[in-house]
């Protein structure tokens, strides 16, 4: 009887408890995460392309940067331009920078910049004048004989007395490519005397001046600048040969534009001054004075089809 009430009691007190728990039997799976959000993107079908866009293709190679102009202190005012840019082969001198005409055989501008030290005591140079060797084999090199009994001048575009510091400098004036044809009464006429008037201005005791000049050609519309001389173009030129692309054309004008700064101010600077001409490749104006041929830039700039003063340009 003692024994019975004891199984009873024990039975009683597991449905009390409730069922014992067991370690699970086999591998334990690991418990699952609650499912993320659904993608709103409907799945691309099997066998269809995607609908997204391709990446893009790799960016081409830079090209290489020009080359920068030919940097020289003769160019401050800035390299002139124009529209058939290919008709100016450029020389870069010690002295000056020239845009050749590889056409007329001549400069069409030359560039240059005049101080105080320019100025000296050396004896002007009394040989020839001398043929440019930088110029390319392939182009016609003007050459002394060439002005001979021609009935034109060698003119000077950078005047051989604004390089008297050294024999060195005062030679290289006379490179042919620094000259143009010009009848003598333009040459030792008003524009002789404007060069007189640079030279005082810069060499002024009490204030002297640097001078940034450009001169040159105003051709001939028959003379193309752009291509190369035709038998019978009707260009007038001088020279040895009967070859027209081995004659030198001669201008109907030359011009320059001055620019006048305090000496050591740079030439972007606001005290400065411009002096313009352009005068005519005739006969009959020895005695005339410079200032009867004073024009513009503008009028200059639309003469000669060339951005003159570019440096200076808002």
């Amino acid at each position: 009887m003692g024994v019975r009430l004891g199984v009873l009691a024990a039975l009683l007190l597991v449905f009390a408890c409730g069922p014992v728990a067991r370690p699970p039997v086999g591998p334990v799976e690991p418990p699952t995460e609650p499912p993320g959000e659904p993608s709103t993107e409907p799945p691309t079908p099997p066998g269809e392309p995607s609908t997204e866009p391709p990446p893009p293709p790799p960016a081409p190679p830079e090209e290489p940067p020009p080359p920068p102009p030919p940097s020289s202190v003769h160019l401050s005012l800035g390299e002139p331009i124009d529209q058939t840019p290919a008709d100016d082969h450029v020389l870069v001198h010690d002295e000056m920078v020239i845009g050749y005409s590889p056409y007329l055989n001549a400069a069409n501008w030359v560039a240059w910049r005049t101080t105080p030290a320019d100025f000296g005591s050396v004896p002007r140079y009394s040989g020839n004048f001398l043929v440019d060797t930088t110029l390319p084999p392939a182009f016609y090199r003007p050459t002394h004989a060439d002005y001979t009994n021609s009935g034109f001048d060698r003119g000077h575009m950078v005047r051989s007395e604004e390089r008297t510091a050294t024999a060195e400098k005062n030679r290289a004036t006379f490179v042919l490519s620094n000259i143009l044809p010009q009848t003598g009464d333009l040459n030792r006429g008003p524009w002789y005397e404007l060069e007189r008037h640079v030279e005082v201005l810069v060499r002024s005791p009490g204030a002297p001046m640097d001078a940034y000049m450009i001169a040159g050609a105003v051709w001939p519309s028959s003379c193309a600048t752009h291509r190369a001389r035709q038998v019978g173009d009707q260009c007038p030129d001088i020279g040895r040969s009967t070859v027209p692309a081995q004659r030198l054309a001669v201008p109907e004008a030359t011009f320059k534009v001055v620019v006048l700064v305090p000496a050591g101010r740079p030439v972007t600077s606001g005290q400065r001054q411009t002096i313009a001409v352009l005068m005519p490749n005739t006969r009959g104006i020895l005695a005339a004075h410079w200032q009867a041929y004073v024009t513009t830039v503008e009028e200059l700039e639309r003469r000669t089809g060339y951005d003159l003063l570019s440096a200076l340009d808002p």
